[in-house]
């Protein structure tokens, strides 16, 4: 439910990221995603339960089945089928989305956007396609430079 409203390349690829943060794991996504401060729709939304569980309080539960039903797909596709899809994140292990500037970001490669989401991964060299910091200043320019770029 992370990128709800979001294109399904975009959801697909905030899944990927998860997934490349596990290290492919199914067992470990839980843990990648309940870690302090890294999914946003964690904090404060998910309470540990007995037999170290975690559940969503109920406030939060999903209200929009469709969105649900899509999200709940998109996991399964991303769990079961890794090697069978792209990699619409291009190699991301972060991301946020366009509207926040985290610190974390400043300095990291931009590998994709997708909707409202800016993809990552660490450091920068000659063939990444550019940092954040070029990303922001082109965009004032020509949005267009920016989509073209990736």
């Amino acid at each position: 439910m992370e990128a709800r409203g979001e294109p399904i390349t975009g959801q697909y690829a905030v899944a990927q990221v998860t997934m490349r943060r596990a290290h492919g794991e199914s067992d470990k996504v839980c843990e990648v995603v309940m870690a302090s401060k890294q999914f946003s729709w964690t904090n404060g939304k998910v309470v540990r339960v007995r037999g170290g569980l975690f559940v969503l309080k109920s406030k939060f539960l999903p209200k929009d089945k469709v969105a649900w039903a899509i999200a709940k797909g998109i996991a399964d596709n991303t769990l079961n089928h890794r090697g069978e899809m792209p990699d619409y994140s291009n190699g991301a292990m972060f991301y946020h989305a366009s509207y926040v500037s985290p610190k974390w970001s400043w300095n990291m490669r931009v590998t994709s956007l997708i909707g409202r989401h800016i993809f990552y991964t660490k450091g920068q060299n000659d063939k990444s396609p550019m940092t954040k910091w070029h990303f922001f200043n082109w965009r004032r320019h020509d949005d267009k430079t920016v989509w073209n770029c990736f």
